[in-house]
């Protein structure tokens, strides 16, 4: 099943280690019980955010890099989240994106990313 420490050690040991990093965590915690609500009052959008979390706690757990279609399917979940949201969550969310591509914290090929942290170690 779904395991959230493979989570937590990705944001501790990893977005935590950069201000861009930091900045994604702080973003996370001001919006992620909004987002939350949306996703758990909509079953399909429910049913893709659990399928792309086990994905990538697949990858996390291994120390592999998310592939082309998790971070695309996280792309397209977040756009649907984003159209059913506050204005203050969609003034936030292109800076996110352009923090996460920044760092690199998608870990697709020619990024430095968290394909380079072994978290389980």
């Amino acid at each position: 099943g779904l395991n959230l420490d493979v989570f937590r050690l990705f944001r501790d040991r990893v977005l935590a280690s950069t201000p861009a990093g930091k900045r994604l965590i702080e973003l996370y915690y001001e919006h992620s019980a909004e987002a939350a609500n949306i996703v758990l009052g909509d079953s399909r959008l429910l049913g893709r955010a659990v399928g792309l979390m086990m994905a990538m706690q697949i990858k996390l757990k291994r120390g592999k890099p998310l592939n082309e279609r998790i971070v695309s399917g996280c792309s397209r979940l977040l756009s649907d989240v984003y159209r059913l949201a506050s204005a203050e969550f969609r003034r936030d969310v292109p800076e996110a994106f352009a923090l996460a591509e920044q760092e690199g914290f998608f870990g697709l090929p020619g990024e430095r990313g968290f394909a380079f942290h072994r978290l389980s170690e």
